[in-house]
Order: C-alpha cells, then sequence, then structure tokens
C-alpha cells in the first residue's frame, strides 16, 4: 500500500480540526451561547419588571404622600410601550393573584396561583408554560410594596418567549460560523504557503537524495530562496558528487584488484599446468618455482595492502606509539636494499642533520613508510642513479624528505598519486611487482599520526617526497 505523503496526512489533519471546531461550535459551543444570552435576557426582563414597579410605587406616593392625582391611563400606556419595545408581555397581580393588567389582554380575571402556581411562586423561572401563551416562556416576577409596613400589595410579572432566545443565539452563532470560516481560509492560505516554503522543497530534497541512493548522480543542484535550504540543498548535492565520485573510484578500485590478482594468478596457473604436462622438462623446473615464488610474494605484498587500506577505511589503524631511534631506523632499512640497489647501481645518500633522534610514532607503521616510499624511489630512479635521504628539525618535529632524479611525474598526474591503484607508470602493472597502492597506504599512515605528507616531482628530473613526524621529550632530557 502506497504511504500517503505528508502533505496528504497535512490536509487531513486540517480537515478534522475544522470539522471538529464547527461540530464543537454547534453543540457544545451552542449551548454555552445559548446560556449568554439567556442571562442577558433574564437581566433585560429584571429591569423592567423594576420599571413597571417603580412606576405602581411612584403612583402610589403620589396619592399618599403628596396628595396628587395619577392618570393611571397614562401608566397603563407607558407599561404598554416599554412591554412592546422589549417584546414582554407584562402582568400586574393582585396579592391574591388575580390578574388585573395584561399587556396582551388575554388574562385578565384569570387566578395565576390556580392557573399556574410557579408563576408567583419563583422569581425566575427558565421556561414555564401558561395557558394564554402558544410556546414556553422565560418569567421573572418581582412584589410590590406599599405603605410604611412594606406589606405586598401585588406583584408585577414579565413574560418573554423563550423562542426568541434560540433566535438570538442562532444569528449569533452564524456570526460565530462566519468568523470560523474566515479563519479557516485564512489557515489554509498559510498552510498551503507554508507547505510551498518548507515542505515542497524537502521533498524536492528527498527525491534528490533517493536518487543518488539509486546511483544516478546527473541531477544538478536544487537551489532554494531560503538561506538556510540553500545550505542544506548544496550539502545534498555535495553529498552526490561525493558518492559519485566514490562509486567511480570503486570500479576502478574492483578493475584495479582484478587485474592485479588475475595477471599473477594466470602466470602461477600456466606455469603449473606447463610442468604437470611435461612441457617445462625437470631439468628447467627450479627457474620456473622461482618465478612461482615471486608471483606468491606478489600476491602475499597485495592482500597485506589490502588489509590495511580495509582497517584504515573502517578506522581500525590502531597505532602502538613509542619511542625509538629515527635515524637508526633509516640506516637499518637502507641496508634492507642494498642488493636492489647493486643490481641496478643506485646508490642511496644519507644527509641526517645527527647522529641520532627520537620520535614517538608507530616503529613498524614507520617502517612501512620508509620501505614504500625506498622502494618505490628504486623503480623509479634510473640506472646508476642515487637517491638521497634527508633529515632536518623545525619546531618540535622532524622533517624526513626521499628524493630520486629519476622519470618523475607529470603535472596532472601528481595529484593522483594518493589515489589507490593509481599507476603513473602505466607498464609498472605489466612488469613489476607495484600494486599501485603502496603510496595510498603511506599517505593513511601519517594521516593517522596526525603527521602531513607532501610530494614535489619534475618530469625527467625525479620526486621527492616529505613527511613530519613528532619529536620525542627525551630529546629535550638529553
Amino acid at each position: 500500500m502506497r504511504r500517503s505523503s505528508a502533505l496528504a496526512k497535512i490536509i487531513t489533519i486540517y480537515i478534522v480540526l475544522i470539522l471538529t471546531i464547527f461540530v464543537l461550535a454547534n453543540t457544545v459551543g451552542f449551548v454555552a451561547l445559548e446560556e449568554v444570552v439567556a442571562q442577558n435576557e433574564k437581566s433585560r426582563m429584571y429591569d423592567e419588571v423594576q420599571y413597571v414597579v417603580d412606576l405602581y410605587v411612584s403612583s402610589y406616593n403620589k396619592i399618599v404622600l403628596y396628595n396628587e392625582s395619577v392618570d393611571y391611563d397614562e401608566v397603563d400606556r407607558m407599561i404598554r410601550l416599554s412591554a412592546s419595545i422589549n417584546g414582554y408581555t407584562v402582568f400586574v397581580v393582585t396579592d391574591t393573584g388575580e390578574v388585573v393588567k395584561d399587556t396582551s389582554d388575554r388574562a385578565v380575571g384569570m387566578n395565576l396561583r390556580d392557573e399556574n402556581p410557579d408563576v408567583l411562586g419563583k422569581k425566575y423561572n427558565r421556561s414555564i408554560s401558561f395557558p394564554t401563551f402558544d410556546n414556553q416562556q422565560m418569567s421573572v416576577m418581582q412584589s410590590i410594596f406599599y405603605g410604611d409596613d412594606q406589606t405586598i400589595s401585588g406583584y408585577v410579572v414579565v413574560f418573554s418567549g423563550i423562542e426568541t432566545i434560540a433566535a438570538e443565539t442562532t444569528e449569533y452563532m452564524l456570526t460565530v460560523k462566519i468568523g470560523i470560516a474566515i479563519v479557516a481560509v485564512a489557515f489554509l492560505v498559510v498552510l498551503i504557503g507554508a507547505y510551498a516554503w518548507v515542505l515542497y522543497p524537502l521533498k524536492k530534497l528527498g527525491k534528490q537524495a533517493l536518487q543518488y541512493s539509486n546511483g544516478d548522480y546527473s541531477n544538478d543542484q536544487f537551489v532554494l530562496v531560503d538561506k538556510e535550504f540553500k545550505t542544506l540543498s548544496a550539502s545534498v548535492h555535495y553529498m552526490g558528487i561525493t558518492l559519485a565520485t566514490k562509486d567511480e573510484s570503486q570500479r576502478k578500485f574492483i578493475a584495479n584488484i582484478s587485474h592485479d590478482f588475475r595477471s599473477p594468478l594466470t602466470n602461477i596457473k600456466g606455469y603449473v599446468e606447463a610442468m604437470k604436462d611435461g612441457t617445462i622438462d625437470k631439468d628447467h623446473q627450479d627457474k620456473y618455482f622461482d618465478i612461482l615464488l615471486y608471483e606468491t610474494d606478489r600476491l602475499k605484498k597485495l592482500t597485506e595492502n589490502l588489509l590495511e587500506l580495509n582497517k584504515a577505511d573502517r578506522k581500525e589503524m590502531l597505532l602502538d606509539i613509542t619511542s625509538f631511534d629515527l635515524h637508526k631506523m633509516i640506516r637499518d632499512i637502507v641496508l634492507t636494499f642494498e642488493q636492489s640497489c647493486k643490481s641496478r647501481k643506485i646508490s642511496i645518500v644519507l644527509e641526517l642533520f645527527d647522529d641520532s633522534i627520537m620520535v614517538d610514532c608507530d616503529k613498524g607503521k614507520i617502517q612501512q613508510v620508509f620501505y614504500n616510499l625506498i622502494d618505490n624511489a628504486i623503480k623509479f630512479s634510473y640506472n646508476g642513479g642515487k637517491i638521497v635521504i634527508k633529515t632536518r628539525k623545525r619546531r618540535g618535529k622532524v622533517y624526513v624528505s626521499v628524493k630520486d632524479f629519476g622519470v618523475g611525474i607529470a603535472k596532472e598526474k601528481v595529484g593522483r598519486i594518493w589515489e589507490r591503484f593509481y599507476k603513473a607508470d602505466e607498464s609498472r602493472g605489466k612488469d613489476k611487482k607495484g600494486t599501485g597502492i603502496g603510496l595510498s597506504i603511506v599517505k593513511e599512515i601519517i594521516s593517522a599520526h596526525k603527521e602531513t605528507i607532501s610530494v614535489v616531482s619534475t618530469e625527467g628530473y625525479g620526486t621527492e617526497f616529505t613527511f613530519s613526524l613528532s619529536l620525542s621529550e627525551e630529546n629535550d632530557e638529553e
């Protein structure tokens, strides 16, 4: 089943959220809003009932206290006008419960205590029925007190249909829904904008990364407007370039290693078959046994070098740091090349700044560095040439150079000599024991010591390798 995209998930969440808000608004929100409207209506009804009570109390005071006449028709007109404006029905009731005034003119003569005792029994009724009304009513009641003893002389009751509350609540809710809709549309615009600004570019980068993971490195860099995404895009593009380079290096690595293994294995197989079928007689087998040993040594060296590179790739090149005499090591290693140098009349000149110098390094690994560099110098020197090994001390380090005066390296090839299986002289892969990874191992060993190595070469004039090593504190003590 295809997984939904991030945009589809966001849109789904958005729709569910908006629908939830609308459902809550129509249920919980409507009930809450209706209660607020009812409380406001109740407050207005209390104002109305108080207004009517004040009219009657004022009329009573005019008669009793000031001996003034009262126009009850005018009082009735004022009550009817106020009730009409506010949409209320007003009852004026005697202390016995008889309705003496009704602004709707339908309940005069009725007794409220008989029809519905709750009308006078409670000051406020949220929902009440009465014969003269077709639907449920809200009612508010207040007593009329006359005289010094403040006895109850009557009641004023104000009615309001509860359907007006529902209608007012619906009207308010419509406004709320319109507001929610406007906010929802605005939020949708923001959501689409956020997707275009954030998720869409990230999706494009994800596709580009997936393309790289599938081995397709043809896509150009996807440049984004936002500064942070430009950095991310550049990083993804750089990753693609790196993967493409490594992929190409891996293909070359496999091709080269196949060639370097196939050549000696073919020779070994051919000579063994020739000896077995009698093509090579027993009198000449010793010569070919030497060739077989030579090819076996070549395979052994290649295997050992590959293991060293594998350890370096997996960060497993552990160093056994000890203090030893570097100059003594150089002299001992040079002696091992005596036969190789004599056969080609090559001389090795040592220019060491002191009889001995102590360094802190992995002795075995540094021996391998010297062996590879000197072996490389001999192979590329002319017959009768010389190799100079020189040391100098500077700022707590010793710098070692191995220089030959041989064929040199072309300028355009110098930068590639550290590549695995790269051979500046392609003929080496055909008739010499070189594997093309000796200098790669040298580079890895020096880097593992956190030191540097450089090369200077001129085609036809020779090559010089220079690397640094850390001096031991024992030198200062001496």
